[in-house]
């Protein structure tokens, strides 16, 4: 039984190249179908390459945007859930615990902390539910905000000495919140298109691996030095 490490995309490109090297050494080695000439499976070759080179691109732009948007939620200093408490701390200075403008901010803060993000980086190890839910959380913590600071724009004479906890300044970093949510969705789409290009080459190979092999076995003999050469080779 082959490997994980031998069925990787990477191995099984390796095993693809070495078998038009072999078939290239085949005296009269001529396949009934165009597809499995060692011509055809060059140019097979040459699209896999390509695939595998997009896939790496769009997957190392899908991470830095889901870095980017989970230390904006999470770890910055002035990320969504840190600047939580003082955004409540100030309501509490100005209007009072027992205001009604700090049970609407409890209430929203409470709905927002509420929410578990994750950081979905390598969509290759998550199913579609997992990456679905992980969206859901963030989607509904950014409108959370949205409402918190609509609920601010509301406040008479709402106005903290730190700037970064100013209507307007929230609303800022709301645009930003919701830009990296669209970066972060438009980007996984494109991965996932990538990958399905990548897996459709590479069910091609392994269908006319078998073709090949069949040929082979039948023309040169299952015992041949033909057949042995690539009998083994994971496509």
């Amino acid at each position: 039984m082959a490997s994980t490490s031998e069925r990787s995309f990477g191995a099984r490109l390796r095993h693809a190249q070495d078998l038009t090297a072999y078939l290239s050494g085949f005296v009269n080695y001529n396949p009934p179908r165009s597809e499995e000439t060692i011509v055809s499976l060059n140019t097979l070759i040459s699209s896999m390459v390509a695939a595998n080179s997009e896939e790496t691109v769009i997957q190392q732009t899908y991470n830095g945007f889901v870095t980017n948007r989970y230390d904006a939620f999470r770890t910055n200093d002035l990320s969504l859930f840190k600047i939580l408490s003082p955004i409540r701390n100030s309501v509490v200075a100005q209007y009072g615990k027992d205001s009604v403008q700090y049970k609407q901010i409890d209430t929203i803060i409470g709905k927002i902390r509420s929410k578990k993000l994750t950081k979905v980086v390598n969509a290759e190890n998550y199913t579609e539910a997992k990456v679905s839910q992980s969206e859901q959380s963030y989607g509904s913590s950014t409108q959370f905000f949205s409402d918190l600071v609509n609920t601010l724009s509301t406040f008479p004479n709402y106005n903290p000495t730190r700037s970064e906890l100013q209507v307007t300044q929230l609303q800022a970093f709301l645009a930003s919140l919701t830009d990296l949510n669209n970066n972060v969705a438009i980007n996984y789409q494109k991965l996932k298109a990538a990958k399905t290009v990548r897996r459709e080459l590479y069910l091609d190979l392994a269908a006319r691996g078998t073709r090949i092999k069949a040929y082979v076995k039948a023309n040169y003999g299952a015992n041949s030095s033909e057949y042995g050469l690539i009998k083994n080779l994971v496509l």
